[in-house]
C-alpha cells in the first residue's frame, strides 16, 4: 500500500511488474502483525508464506481479531480466482497432522482452507469454538482450535474481553 522506503523511488509499493508478471501484496496479519502474501492473479496462484499455516496456523503471536479480518480480506482476494494454488511456507506440513489423514490425505491448501480457517478464527472469538492445550507450541497456555481443514493456535489471554494476565 505505500510507505517510505530507503529503496526506488523511496516508497513501498503494493505491487511489482517482473517483466510480464504482475505480483501484488496483500497484507495477511495474523501469524505475526507483519504478515503479507504474494498474489500471482495472472498464473491463479498465491505465496502465503507462514500467514495461513499449512494446515495449521500459529496465530498466538498476533490478534484473533485481526487474523480475522485478514482472513475476510483473503477470501474476497480470491473470489475471482478459480481453484488457486494456495502455496504456505512448509509445504511439507500439508500432508502431516489431520490434513494428512482421510479425507484430505494431504491436499493443498485451497479456498475451503481460507473459509475454514476464518470459521476457526470466528468460533474463538465468538466463543462457540474452544480451543485445546497445544503442547507443540512449547508455551503454557497456548490452546488449538480445530474446524474442518484447518487448525489454529490461540492465546486466550489475548483475546477481546479476557482477564488481564496477573503479573
Amino acid at each position: 500500500g505505500g510507505g517510505p522506503s530507503e529503496h526506488g523511488a523511496g516508497k513501498a509499493v503494493g505491487e511489482f511488474d517482473l517483466g510480464g508478471r504482475t505480483v501484488k501484496v496483500i497484507d495477511i496479519h495474523g501469524h505475526t502483525p507483519g504478515s503479507v502474501g504474494f498474489l500471482d492473479a495472472g498464473n491463479n496462484m498465491i505465496m502465503t508464506s507462514d500467514a495461513i499455516g499449512s494446515g495449521c496456523v500459529w496465530a498466538h503471536f498476533g490478534s484473533i481479531v485481526e487474523y480475522a479480518a485478514s482472513l475476510r480480506h483473503l477470501r474476497e482476494v480470491l473470489k475471482p480466482l478459480n481453484n488457486p494454488a494456495i502455496l504456505p511456507g512448509h509445504f511439507y506440513q500439508i500432508a502431516s497432522g489431520a490434513r494428512g489423514k482421510p479425507p484430505l490425505n494431504g491436499r493443498p491448501l485451497d479456498k475451503q482452507y481460507v473459509d475454514d480457517q476464518l470459521a476457526a478464527a470466528e468460533g474463538v472469538l465468538n466463543g462457540t469454538l474452544k480451543g485445546e492445550p497445544y503442547a507443540a507450541a512449547g508455551r503454557p497456555g497456548i490452546l488449538v482450535a480445530r474446524y474442518g481443514s484447518a487448525e489454529m493456535t490461540f492465546n486466550p489471554a489475548t483475546l477481546p474481553g479476557a482477564a488481564p494476565a496477573r503479573q
